[in-house]
């Protein structure tokens, strides 16, 4: 995922895509090489820059990563409002959105960065408060998107979230699983079964 950074017009296009190479880089190695290993000097390699730039746009490893974190999360939100107004125009089900948070969000570099940062941030204070509000905002994104999709549905806003937040912690567990014990079948017969439930809790 190559993600293309808006900065206010006066920035310097050099100065810009400075930027994007080194947040680039910055997920690029924590997905590849883990938080401990996604090194300053690591990522200043693969951005290919030089360690003067990366002192100047992000003095701090935690100011690289938080922001590329933010910027990753924003841009998935992006799409995945994209991909809702194709659903609600097409007349689709609200559970095709679970078909593709699986494919895009917990089989990528996102969940794979994600999934690093959770298990760094339980023993760094720091990195935890800095994520903690980055964390929050995305999952209110999240849950604005599948409130559009229930849009004109008589359900109860709580059942509402309830419904969203079951399915994320079932993707999420999956995830994580497949790490150690990656079953894509088995977790397909999952979600099948999953989201069949969820079509009665709907009704």
């Amino acid at each position: 995922m190559d993600l293309k950074i808006k900065h206010p017009g006066n920035m310097q296009q050099r100065s810009v895509l400075t930027r994007e190479k080194l947040i680039n880089a910055a997920l690029d190695c924590v997905s590849e090489l883990g938080y401990k290993g996604a090194t300053m000097d690591a990522i200043v390699a693969r951005a290919g820059v030089s360690r003067g730039a990366q002192v100047h746009h992000f003095p701090t490893k935690l100011g690289l990563i938080s922001e590329a974190f933010e910027l990753m999360l924003d841009a998935f939100v992006s799409d995945l409002r994209e991909r809702v107004d194709a659903i609600r125009s097409n007349a689709g089900q609200p559970n095709e959105l679970f078909h593709y948070l699986w494919e895009v969000y917990f089989s990528g570099q996102l969940f794979s960065v994600t999934m690093e940062l959770v298990v760094h941030a339980k023993t760094t204070p720091e990195l935890q408060s800095i994520l903690n509000p980055i964390t929050e905002k995305f999952h209110q994104n999240i849950d604005d998107c599948w409130y559009l999709l229930l849009r004109g549905r008589n359900i109860d806003d709580k059942k509402v979230v309830m419904i969203l937040n079951l399915t994320l912690s079932l993707l999420r567990g999956m995830g994580f699983q497949s790490v150690l014990w990656n079953r894509p079948d088995y977790f397909q017969e999952l979600l099948r079964e999953w989201i069949s439930i969820v079509e009665d809790y709907l009704k």
